[in-house]
């Protein structure tokens, strides 16, 4: 079955769920639509991203895979996919989104880059080399790294890479806000994940090269995204107290 391409009502009630923080509706109404047959591509993406958030990375790879299968060319979809296997050391799967990012935006050098640096990777894999032990390598801050490093049970990485942000732009309202969250213990790391403690054995094994370092292109986006989702929850708390008025008066 194609995917389609057109938006539905459904979406709009699964992004005003995100952004009133109720999660798992908003996971449950894509998860039901989907498996009804209502597979639209900002469906496909949307659940792609929240299964990955919950370390249901099978489930999540093959949602933007099918999303790929109808449209190859979506630059979203390859992102999240190069990105999480570049975060878990899987260079050759890596390597094949990097070379379909650089076909489809050749003017956009840091694709190539990143393809060369993921090859060079899966090159000196085998050894037990490379570039991903070097300790000077620190990967890009933004909110996809702070997801993974939750998702990894790495609260206090996350919290690092946040405050990092802030630090670089104190504007960013929605930094803020995943500050306070994990501070006050609102982002708890998935059951079974390892928990980072202080000092020099707080993880297992290095750092993954390159996680989360996602170009200007999808921060943008993803701060877009943010905008809209705080518009949209000005709009849903309106109809909440609309609601509770209407509720009063009668």
């Amino acid at each position: 079955m194609r995917a389609k391409e057109s938006g539905a009502a459904f979406l709009r009630l699964a992004d005003l769920l995100l952004a009133a923080d109720r999660s798992e509706e908003a996971l449950k109404v894509l998860e039901d639509k989907v498996a009804g047959g209502n597979a639209y591509h900002g469906a496909l993406l949307q659940l792609g991203r929240l299964l990955f958030q919950r370390g249901r990375d099978l489930e999540a790879r093959s949602h933007l895979l099918r999303l790929l299968g109808d449209d190859p060319g979506n630059k979203l979809a390859l992102i999240e996919l190069a990105e999480r296997a570049a975060a878990a050391l899987r260079w050759d799967e890596a390597s094949r989104y990097f070379q379909r990012l650089s076909e489809l935006d050749p003017q956009n050098s840091h694709w190539e880059e990143r393809l060369r640096n993921a090859r060079t990777e899966a090159a000196n894999r085998p050894g037990g080399g490379g570039l991903h032990s070097g300790a000077g390598y620190r990967p890009l801050p933004t909110l996809t790294l702070v997801e993974i490093y939750l998702a990894q049970g790495y609260r206090d990485k996350a919290l690092a890479v946040l405050q990092e942000m802030s630090a670089a732009d104190p504007d960013r309202l929605e930094v803020r806000d995943r500050i306070r969250e994990i501070e006050q213990g609102l982002s708890a790391p998935l059951q079974g994940a390892p928990l980072a403690t202080e000092g020099p054995d707080a993880e297992p094994g290095k750092p993954p090269l390159g996680a989360g370092a996602l170009t200007s292109q999808l921060e943008r986006v993803r701060r877009e995204a943010a905008e809209r989702r705080a518009e949209e929850k000005q709009m849903f708390q309106s109809w909440v107290n609309n609601l509770r008025r209407g509720r009063d008066q009668g």
